[in-house]
């Protein structure tokens, strides 16, 4: 369900957070190198040294720009249906748009996945007629291998990405027409999945053929994007299947009806001291003049430097209550999940008219999961 990881933060665009994960280097390393000593000298014997080198990078720079505008098409997509975008991540095989939902209906999830390739096929025929222009009217040889190859390189990220393994963009352009078909979304979810594993395994073993006749360099990439691709689904398969064994349970059936307390004004040392040291309380409602006004959990205290444990208030350190959207009893179980995942949360207060009810956490949750599956929950 997470798709986790720490990024470098870039930035907001249209209000979504945008993130560099550290892989993006090796990567950028990778393609400049290969642009500026293989591709381009190959192509264009006559230039300078350093300029294969700076053209190789900006080739570099504009290609991931390029796929963050293939993302800001999911995520703009994304936010018409009112479906949360946690964030948008530049990865060493491309990015990704974090989603806090599915889709609300088919035809939703369809245009929120055909956005992207939309986007890519887009840029590619801008780029394409603005090459035949510069090429018509002799602009600079660097401009125009420049925008031919990112043209290109477009028109390939709209057509690899619409083919049709889950979870790739063509995959879930499937998976919507499945849906609308059977009304099913597990179901479509798992034929969806299933293609995209035969998908994956095609690139295994076309990677493994590629090495056997020499090619190690290209068999490897194939290898590690069949890897990706399975690994992918089986994710997202699990993630169903947990959204499908949670359908109709709520809060109220795991959320902890007994909870630590603690004055907002005491101390994270004293805290640690005679609250959680020997004791093994893993999360506290902060309470203030008769009101909840957050939550301390063990991250929390965690993020307090060892020499400002004694200065820090717990009303520092807490998460405030008005950080997260409201959790009843009543609220569904994966709609609860979700949130907590889409907030990065351990943890969440369980109010009702005001009042604080108990405590939901992930663990307790997954708890539950495991313990549905240990005696026989039907969720498929």
């Amino acid at each position: 369900m997470r798709t986790g990881g720490k990024s470098i933060p870039l930035g907001r665009i249209f209000g979504i957070p945008i993130g560099l994960d550290y892989s993006w280097f090796l990567i950028f390393a990778l393609l400049v190198w290969s642009l500026s000593t293989n591709y381009y000298p190959a192509r264009f014997g006559n230039w300078a040294e350093g300029l294969y080198w700076g053209v190789g990078v900006l080739t570099a720079v504009l290609l991931f720009v390029s796929v963050l505008l293939h993302e800001l098409g999911h995520a703009v997509a994304a936010l018409a249906f009112r479906i949360p975008v946690r964030r948008i991540r530049l990865l060493f095989f491309g990015g990704v748009a974090e989603l806090g939902d599915e889709a609300p209906h088919a035809g939703g999830e369809f245009l929120v996945a055909i956005a992207g390739p939309a986007v890519s096929l887009l840029i590619a025929i801008v780029l394409g007629f603005g090459w035949l222009g510069m090429t018509l009217v002799s602009a600079p040889e660097p401009v125009i291998a420049l925008v031919g190859y990112l043209a290109f390189i477009n028109l390939i990220l709209a057509v690899f990405n619409m083919l049709p393994g889950f979870p790739l963009d063509g995959g879930r352009v499937l998976r919507a027409v499945l849906w609308g078909l059977t009304g099913n979304l597990s179901r479509a979810t798992r034929i969806a999945a299933s293609i995209g594993r035969i998908l994956a395994f095609g690139f295994i073993g076309f990677g493994i053929l590629q090495i056997l006749t020499g090619s190690l360099a290209n068999g490897l990439w194939s290898g590690f994007i069949g890897m990706f691709l399975q690994g992918a689904a089986s994710a997202e398969v699990q993630a169903q299947q947990i959204r499908d064994m949670l359908a109709g349970r709520t809060v109220g059936q795991v959320m902890r009806r007994s909870y630590a307390t603690l004055p907002a004004d005491v101390t994270v040392q004293q805290v640690l001291d005679a609250h959680i040291l020997g004791f093994g309380n893993r999360s506290f409602v902060v309470t203030s003049n008769g009101e909840v006004v957050g939550i301390l959990t063990l991250e929390n205290v965690q993020r307090v430097p060892i020499e400002k444990r004694w200065s820090t208030s717990v009303a520092q350190a807490m998460t405030p209550l008005n950080r997260t959207e409201p959790i009843t009893p009543d609220t569904g179980l994966w709609d609860a999940l979700r949130q907590m995942e889409l907030e990065q949360l351990g943890q969440v207060p369980v109010v009702e008219n005001g009042e604080i009810m108990g405590l939901l956490r992930r663990d307790d949750v997954f708890a539950f999961l495991y313990d549905l599956r240990r005696f026989g929950a039907r969720y498929a």
